[in-house]
């Protein structure tokens, strides 16, 4: 699958750094960020995603909803960016469907 998640909620964009068409967020100033995302996925649905910085690989986050129950899999990484460095998530592979509407978020923000 290899696509970039777009989130279908913004809550909150200080400093308008992520772009909802493409699913980047450009890093307004450099510094050390924590970066944080959680998938929701359905009972017998999976997730595996990954956190790229300018197309390296940092991380990742894997749900399996086994059983009757939604399931949660969440990925946290801290990382030294630079302005203008573009950092977003990526599925790996999908099944049925991501939950979206909130359940399914990215945050990020700089620490130092």
């Amino acid at each position: 699958m290899h696509q970039t998640l777009i989130y279908d909620t913004v809550k909150l964009n200080r400093g308008n750094g992520y772009h909802g068409d493409d699913g980047i967020f450009i890093v307004p100033h450099t510094g050390t960020y924590a970066f944080v995302w959680t998938l929701g996925v359905s009972s017998l649905g999976y997730v595996n995603t990954e956190i790229f910085i300018n197309g390296q690989k940092y991380g990742g986050a894997f749900a399996d909803g086994v059983g009757d129950s939604l399931d949660f899999g969440t990925g946290f990484v801290i990382a030294d960016v630079n302005g203008g460095d573009h950092v977003y998530i990526r599925i790996i592979f999908c099944y049925p469907t991501v939950y979206g509407d909130g359940v399914t978020s990215f945050s990020g923000w700089k620490l130092y």
